[in-house]
């Protein structure tokens, strides 16, 4: 009984502070701002999947948004670009396990393109 009074209570005051009752409370943020913050996300989500290559959510994360017409073209050329980079890496180092690294970083780039591509 106790817990679900302190629950109820808690919640009239989150409604308060919603309906504008404290004056603390900042104004909702504009249109622009909360784009440019999902923008941010998108792009934390994406490089981390990039970092984790053979996380199996990665290139699930990297196809969803790829797909979406809004970003393809930005998110592509950020692909094209790393792979460039991966490449290069791959073609000037010589250790077997390095080279394996870059190979798998690769071939997962590789692998991104398309799937967005085949859209």
């Amino acid at each position: 009984m106790k817990q679900t009074v302190i629950k109820i209570s808690v919640l009239f005051l989150v409604c308060f502070n919603v309906m504008g009752m404290n004056s603390d409370v900042q104004p909702l943020a504009s249109v622009e701002e909360l784009e440019a913050y999902q923008i941010g996300l998108m792009v934390k989500a994406i490089q981390k999947g990039l970092n984790n290559p053979e996380d199996s959510q990665s290139l699930e994360t990297i196809i969803e948004y790829g797909r979406d017409s809004r970003y393809y073209i930005m998110i592509r050329g950020w692909l094209l670009l790393e792979l460039g980079g991966v490449e290069s890496q791959y073609e000037s180092t010589k250790g077997n396990l390095i080279q394996h690294k870059h190979k798998v970083r690769m071939d997962f780039l590789r692998k991104a393109i398309r799937a967005i591509d085949l859209e």
